[in-house]
């Protein structure tokens, strides 16, 4: 999944352009068991040098199901 986003700032005179990838990916071992991985990526481009970063966020999960 992916995002692009143009924010204008007009009480500060700033423009900012942010993307954001995503992924997230889930292993079912058996009805019950499943193991997921997550990953985000982030970067905002800005006229102002000080708004301007990249991010990257990892992520894991272990999932048990008891259905009764």
């Amino acid at each position: 999944m992916g995002r692009l986003a143009l924010r204008k700032y007009t009480e500060s005179d700033r423009t900012d352009a942010s993307e954001i990838l995503a992924l997230n990916a889930t292993y079912r071992f058996t009805k019950w068991l499943s193991a997921s991985a997550s990953a985000t990526y982030a970067m905002n481009q800005s006229d102002q040098n000080v708004f301007d970063y990249d991010v990257a966020n990892l992520g894991a999960a272990v999932s048990l199901n008891y259905k009764f």
